[in-house]
């Protein structure tokens, strides 16, 4: 008698196990696609910045404010987004997020002005963090069994969407026109979260927080206080600066002699975003073997020599560049995440959280800068002050690797 309830119980295990996998693969495919529909949004001007220029009268730096202010929104956004998960759940806030990013977003499609095109980019920079940054606590949350393996999907899927996003602006504006791009982003955001909403499960391990303890200032300021972080803090910057400079003013690059190319072929060079699908699981193996600084300053180095590539007239030489940069930029941004988590001190009251985020606020803040400045290099000499620029950023990471992240 005892064995058969010992059988029944453990049949009943089985059976809740395998539900719990289901129910967990299930929503792991839904975040993917939204991770990709989502991420999407947030470059999808790069391949198309001289379209828009050209019918709203822009410099190159002007048009680059399509990119530099809604990371800038994304930057100073995400900590509101962490303390609202925290009180409501993290279902309904990456629920909401998704669903409230389709208006701004189908707005932008029909801005009659510059100005209300670059408020509407802001609105989606505000809402991006509200799935972006909550899905990966989401993630640490609820998928106990396989969390490595849902991590390495997400990222995967967030690179994914990098790429997707400058192809179909690309090829939505050179088939139809730029604003009809929008319309799509609008469309399959929509989409995205009604799928969300349909078969993302409900939160099985989420605590609700009564106290504020979601924004503690004594834990930013001990993460201030570490040398390793301020490194971090410094070397994120320094990376996404050169990063996102270089793509967004790329198109004006190629688009002119000698290259003379379309917006549909630029669109197409963006591929090369895809070398971070292999070079962050790569990073992370070879960091845990030669140390985390030595792979981080490998991969600057990479992205230095990519850069340094692009200068060449001939087009392959240009793709190769960008190959390596991109390989070298995400081996050094999956790298500094897990050296952050090395190097928080939680007996001298560090919090990870606040660590993370310090470094997420300053990386995209270097982004915001990259959208911008570059632009003004562009605008002063051609490609050559560009490059310049980036590999003067990059040479101030290689410093805080040398003797901040020691």
């Amino acid at each position: 008698m005892t064995n058969k309830i010992l059988d029944a119980r453990s049949l009943e295990q089985r059976i809740k196990a395998t539900e719990r996998t289901t129910s967990e693969g299930r929503a792991l495919v839904v975040l993917c696609l939204a991770t990709v529909a989502v991420f999407s949004n947030m470059y999808a001007t790069q391949p198309i910045l001289p379209v828009i220029g050209q019918e709203f009268g822009l410099l190159p730096s002007e048009a680059g404010l399509t990119i530099s202010t809604m990371v800038l929104a994304i930057a100073t956004s995400a900590v509101f987004y962490g303390l609202l998960s925290d009180r409501i759940g993290r279902r309904p806030v990456i629920i909401g997020s998704t669903l409230a990013l389709t208006i701004p977003t189908l707005l932008c499609a029909v801005a009659p002005n510059f100005v209300l095109l670059i408020i509407c980019r802001i609105g989606q920079g505000l809402l991006i963090p509200g799935f972006v940054a909550i899905t990966i606590t989401y993630i640490h949350e609820e998928f106990t069994a396989w969390r490595g393996v849902a991590v390495g999907w997400y990222t995967a899927a967030s690179i994914m969407g990098g790429f997707t996003g400058r192809l179909q602006g690309g090829l939505m504006t050179e088939f139809v026109n730029w604003r009809f791009a929008f319309v799509t982003f609008g469309i399959i955001n929509l989409l995205s979260g009604y799928a969300l909403w349909r078969y993302l499960p409900t939160s099985r391990n989420f605590a609700r927080r009564k106290t504020r303890a979601g924004f503690n200032l004594s834990e930013l300021l001990a993460c201030l206080k570490n040398r390793r972080l301020l490194g971090a803090y410094l070397l994120g910057p320094a990376i996404f600066l050169p990063f996102i400079g270089l793509f967004t003013y790329l198109p004006y690059y190629l688009t002119r002699p000698p290259f003379n190319l379309s917006t549909v072929v630029v669109s197409f060079i963006f591929v090369v975003y895809l070398a971070g699908v292999v070079a962050a699981p790569i990073s992370g193996r070879f960091s845990g073997r030669l140390g985390r600084r030595r792979v981080m300053a490998i991969g600057v180095i990479m992205m230095a020599g990519g850069s340094g590539l692009t200068l060449t007239p001939w087009l392959i030489t240009v793709f190769v560049g960008l190959v390596i940069m991109c390989f070298g930029m995400f081996t050094t941004q999956s790298t500094v995440n897990a050296f952050i988590g090395d190097s928080v001190k939680v007996e001298a009251g560090q919090g990870r959280g606040s660590a993370v985020s310090l470094y997420q606020m300053s990386f995209y803040v270097g982004g915001s800068i990259g959208g911008f400045v570059p632009g003004l290099l562009w605008q002063s000499g051609g490609w050559l002050p560009v490059v310049v620029g980036c590999l003067a950023s990059l040479m101030v990471g290689l410093v805080a690797i040398r003797w901040l992240c020691r």
